[in-house]
């Protein structure tokens, strides 16, 4: 006879398993060629592709009475006859076929799922005949009942297929290996199609093992820029547990490494998942289901290392798949993580503008973007290397999936009253956070017809719940600012955010006004190198001469050596305070320390004056009002001096020195602010009371001065002593006599004479200093300034001690001061 359909098989099968025990597949096709006698030929006939013909027809008529529940699978590659199947064998069947088995529930819907014909007649004209095998386990069902067409039957199927996995090329690993990769990837991406721009160069594709069969199938979709390979970078995977019990959607990381797949090491998996976690948290830690944990319950060491990767999933079980629309949002959802990963990990190591600009031309786009209304924004932007958008209130827009999602929540908060669809303003927050990427080009604007910055994006997406206005923010390099007016009768569309890449023409007319052609902007050359006509504030910036130690100390009178110390003290803290008692020269020496430290370098020193009503606002940032050009006022948040200071300072290479003259005057705690982190942290940044991020440049630092007169350093506050190096600076006679040695001056009286003030004084923060005398011309100014100088200062010390003042006034002290 010839070999039996897989219809014939399925008697001689299921009485085979009348006995209730648990049989291997092997063993029923070798019960079923006995009962049926076939011949050794027969058993062992091949079909071309190299498949036992009769093992496959035997693995359908299996699959076949499972669907009726007349079969059960106990374990992996083993079967069982259940109750309803003992109920058939005992009615002394003589034949069962697929009519036969429509009977039965569970087999109908298996029908209806595979979206089969009901009739008998169709029924069989639906199922090959497979007694000669003549096709290839995917051409059987492609043209039988079996193919899937939805990614929940793809699921389902391939789950069931799991329950027959052999590490050998069987009939039913052929048939997986089909839908796994091809026929899985396919419908995804005819299912995701709405969210293909989410992810740069998306990609689809599945394995289920080269050679061998793995015992955990997957398909992923993953982006060909940041993860090229199954083994490198972050993706969003379909992983198949071993047992067929569940499916995972699960957001992980390549886990292997090299042609033969072996683990990657699990303490770096660990940490760049553990990172991940961190980064995904707020955005989407709340979503239902979500699992740290999967379990895919493989044997081996490819599961588990699949299972280490994990970052977030969401399980399937096998028996309460959901529809293709459910998902259709839940692969979406993990796509939107999928798309902050890429983002976020393209800022952990900040992006230079010039790798930024190797981003392929044809990849590139080119923006025009406001940074608030009239511009008010662009400080922030330009100071802060950002851009910047509004929609307060939809919250970070990296947790919408589309941006019809955006649209609607647009309007259910703020046009709840109106027809009007928010299309424009969803279209801009969705290219803000999904479509604009590194690399990508950004004019700047303010109105409908100014331009005021040209920059480069250099990072992903996020959003900054710490700032008070415009959360949500992008990285730039701004590579210019200035103001350039497009031409008469030419505007920007009234938007936040266009994407001008095809305006061909419009794009022109902003390179002719700024001097950039269309090719140079898209070309890989950087647009640093093009030579902008800008209006700046700001000429070439001068070197800076040569201003040595041994410079520092012939002006400054002070030892070499002690400069020396200074200097390193304020490069490790970054800043210092010189204190001491009045007219010590404190202020002379910062300026000298400050001119060293700037020497032979494109660097700068400025000078702030601190007094009691100076204030957070003036230094840091804060809101002036202003009267616009129809006369109304706003009031915008303006950077203060040190902010300004910080902003110059960003585009030197050499340090750049801010002096804070009399720093005790001011309420350090009130005018520092968030300063005062900085200060200790120098390589970090963080948001500012006004919503930006600002870190100190690296090539800033601060020398303050303190009049210990005013306020003793024991009284200032202990946060600030620890974050500054303090240099104290007392009366030096010795810098006195140096400075004096070459002139006419007989200096050795005047010493004398400070030494036997300061001991009355007795107080080392109210001496007399000695930056009064250091003058060429103290011969002829010395009576002045004792008179007019000294003797009222002696006066307030010694108030309540007149006798003490008379010791020292001029006419008594005269003849020892200019005594030789």
């Amino acid at each position: 006879m010839e070999i039996p359909s897989f219809e014939e098989c399925m008697l001689p099968l299921l009485r085979y398993a009348a006995d209730g025990q648990q049989h291997s597949t092997k063993d029923a096709v070798d019960s079923i060629a006995d009962q049926l006698q076939l011949s050794s030929e027969q058993r062992i006939q091949l079909h071309k592709s190299g498949t036992n013909i009769l093992y496959a027809n035997a693995a359908w008529a299996k699959t076949y009475l499972k669907e009726a529940k007349l079969l059960e699978y106990p374990l992996r590659g083993m079967l069982r006859i259940t109750d309803e199947g003992k109920r058939v064998i005992e009615s002394n069947v003589q034949h069962i076929d697929a009519k036969f088995l429509e009977r039965f529930p569970s087999f109908a819907e298996f029908l209806k799922r595979k979206g089969t014909r009901t009739t008998a007649d169709a029924q069989m004209e639906a199922i090959p005949d497979t007694s000669n095998y003549t096709k290839t386990a995917s051409e059987f069902h492609s043209g039988g009942m079996n193919m899937p067409n939805t990614v929940k039957e793809t699921i389902e199927n391939i789950l069931d297929l799991q329950l027959e996995w052999s590490a050998d090329t069987t009939v039913e690993m052929k048939e997986r290996g089909e839908l796994v990769r091809n026929k899985f990837p396919q419908l995804l991406e005819t299912l995701l199609r709405d969210y293909l721009t989410t992810i740069p160069n998306i990609g689809f594709e599945g394995s289920d093992g080269t050679g061998r069969k793995n015992r955990v199938p997957w398909a992923r979709i993953f982006s060909n820029k940041y993860s090229p390979k199954a083994t490198d970078g972050w993706c969003v995977a379909i992983l198949f547990a071993f047992d067929g019990s569940e499916a995972y959607v699960s957001l992980g990381l390549g886990s292997t490494q090299g042609k033969s797949f072996l683990p990657k090491d699990p303490d770096e998996i660990a940490e760049k998942v553990n990172w991940a976690r961190s980064v995904q948290i707020k955005s989407y830690s709340n979503i239902e289901g979500l699992l740290e944990t999967i379990q895919l319950k493989d044997p081996g060491n490819l599961g588990a290392s699949y299972e280490k990767s994990n970052v977030y999933a969401i399980k399937y079980r096998r028996d309460a798949i959901p529809e293709d629309e459910q998902i259709k949002s839940d692969i979406a959802q993990f796509l939107c993580m999928l798309s902050d990963l890429y983002q976020a990990e393209e800022s952990l190591v900040p992006t230079s503008a010039q790798q930024a600009l190797e981003t392929p031309k044809e990849d590139r786009q080119i923006w025009v973007f406001a940074p608030g209304r009239k511009a008010r924004f662009w400080n922030d932007c330009y100071s802060g290397s950002i851009a910047v958008f509004g929609a307060e209130r939809l919250g970070p827009l990296n947790t919408y999936i589309s941006k019809e999602e955006i649209q609607q929540k647009l309007k259910d908060v703020y046009q709840k009253n109106t027809d009007t669809e928010p299309s424009n303003d969803a279209l801009a927050a969705w290219e803000f956070s999904r479509v604009m990427k590194a690399g990508d080009i950004v004019f700047a604007k303010n109105g409908k017809c100014k331009i005021v910055g040209i920059g480069v994006v250099i990072g992903g997406y996020r959003h900054d719940p710490n700032r008070i206005e415009y959360r949500n923010v992008r990285d730039v390099k701004w590579i210019r600012e200035g103001e350039w007016l497009l031409p008469d009768g030419v505007k920007f569309a009234n938007k936040t955010l266009t994407n001008i890449t095809r305006n061909r023409s419009l794009v022109d007319i902003i390179g002719g006004v700024i001097g950039i052609k269309y090719e140079d902007i898209l070309e890989e050359a950087s647009v640093e190198n093009i030579d902008v006509p800008v209006i700046t504030d700001e000429s070439e910036p001068d070197i800076q001469p040569e201003y040595s130690i041994e410079d520092c100390s012939h002006e400054t009178g002070l030892d070499e050596e002690t400069l020396e110390r200074w200097v390193r003290a304020i490069e490790r803290k970054g800043q210092a305070i010189l204190y001491g008692p009045p007219g010590t020269g404190k202020t002379y020496v910062a300026r000298r320390l400050a001119k060293h430290l700037v020497c032979g370098n494109d660097g700068f020193v400025e000078l702030i004056q601190f007094h009691p009503t100076y204030a957070y606002e003036d230094f840091i940032q804060g809101i002036r009002p202003m009267t616009g050009e129809d006369g109304g006022l706003s009031y915008p948040l303006v950077p203060g001096r040190f902010l300004e200071f910080c902003k110059k300072a960003e585009r030197r290479e050499g340090r750049c020195v801010l002096i804070l003259d009399e720093i005790n005057r001011a309420n350090l705690s009130r005018v520092f602010g968030e300063l005062m982190y900085l200060l200790e942290y120098r390589d970090h940044s963080i948001p500012l009371a006004g919503g930006e991020r600002f870190g100190i440049p690296e090539n800033v630092r601060l020398i303050g001065t303190m009049n210990t007169a005013d306020r003793s350093i024991a009284l200032v506050d202990h946060a600030l002593r620890r974050r500054f190096a303090f240099l104290e600076l007392y009366p030096n006679y010795e810098v006195l006599e140096r400075f004096h040695s070459d002139n006419e001056f007989p200096v050795t009286g005047l010493v004398e004479t400070l030494k036997s003030v300061n001991r009355q004084i007795g107080d080392r923060h109210y001496m007399v200093g000695i930056s009064f005398f250091l003058r060429n011309d103290l011969v002829d100014q010395i009576e002045d300034i004792w008179r007019m100088e000294i003797e009222p200062y002696l006066e307030e010390y010694f108030f309540d001690q007149p006798a003490k003042v008379d010791e020292f006034r001029w006419t008594k002290v005269k003849g020892t001061v200019a005594r030789t």
